[in-house]
């Protein structure tokens, strides 16, 4: 016997009456847990709520006080990832122009040891594999987009032999395209942070300080 059976809404509501906590409209509270669940509304919310037992509810509080952050943290976390999703947009194309106007549009142009740095040599390097640098990791991943087996990619493989930059980015994440600018040599990195950053912004800071300041706008997106 599991020791966490089935419970209908009526009896979830129960459960949450006999540890001290009240409703002010018990039929829309019933229609929140059908939808959204009981588990992601009172589990993930209820600590803020609990008395030092860990079991029942302060005096007071409701069922629509648990709901109302629920419902906050989850516009929150839509906002959030909404402008995480234009960011990463726009950093793709941003890199993707970059490299086919500085070194054309050929898959083996602009992937190249003239356009990205080493980087870091890795802790555990694959000789098997021809894996020591940052800069093996990340052409690796690319070679691997520029071969995946579905369109767009299938498409200008067969059609144009080639993958260019703005096909490419279309299949990494963000922790590769964060990878990615972070080795771009100087001069296609100084020239993509004059594109991103405002005049303002770069009128006032030093090209040193906008490029920490960028690598770690990006790494706090990324995590």
């Amino acid at each position: 016997m599991t020791d966490k059976p089935f419970k209908t809404i009526t009896e979830q509501i129960e459960i949450l009456r006999a540890r001290n906590l009240t409703f002010i409209d018990e039929v829309t509270a019933a229609q929140y847990l059908a939808a959204n669940g009981y588990y992601e509304i009172i589990n993930g919310y209820k600590t803020t709520f609990l008395t030092d037992d860990n079991e029942t509810f302060k005096d007071g509080t409701t069922f629509e006080d648990i709901f109302a952050l629920y419902y906050f943290d989850t516009k929150i976390r839509t906002a959030v990832m909404s402008s995480i999703d234009f960011i990463e947009s726009f950093l793709k194309q941003k890199l993707a122009y970059l490299l086919a106007e500085k070194h054309g549009e050929q898959f083996t142009d602009y992937v190249s040891k003239e356009v990205f740095s080493s980087g870091n040599t890795l802790k555990h390097p694959s000789s098997r594999r021809h894996l020591y640098t940052d800069r093996d990791l990340l052409f690796n991943k690319f070679a691997e987009s520029a071969n995946r087996n579905y369109d767009p990619f299938k498409h200008y493989k067969l059609n144009h032999k080639n993958t260019p930059p703005w096909i490419l980015v279309k299949d990494i994440d963000f922790g590769c395209l964060r990878t990615a600018i972070k080795l771009l040599n100087k001069d296609d990195k100084r020239t993509l942070i004059a594109r991103i950053f405002s005049a303002e912004t770069i009128a006032n800071l030093s090209y040193e300080q906008l490029n920490v300041f960028f690598g770690e706008l990006i790494l706090i997106i990324n995590k």
